[in-house]
């Protein structure tokens, strides 16, 4: 089955606000001197834990958590 058609994931480089939305994605910098550079990233190294969880299929890091565990119901 194919996936259904999601235009709003295009972005149109030539619209300036796409070009503004993809820029933002990739943590770069939008306007002025520094246009394109990655912007600079702070992070609290007493947060980036490892949280071991009990449930199998599951991770947490950098404030975020995945379960990959797949069942029936």
């Amino acid at each position: 089955m194919a996936d259904e058609p999601q235009p709003y994931l295009d972005l149109d480089l030539n619209n300036t606000l796409d070009r503004f939305d993809a820029q933002s994605i990739q943590s770069r910098a939008i306007l002025g001197a520094n246009a394109g550079s990655r912007t600079l990233t702070l992070r609290n190294p007493v947060q980036n834990t490892f949280n071991i969880s009990d449930k199998p299929f599951t991770v947490a890091r950098d404030g975020f958590s995945m379960n990959a565990a797949v069942g029936n119901r």
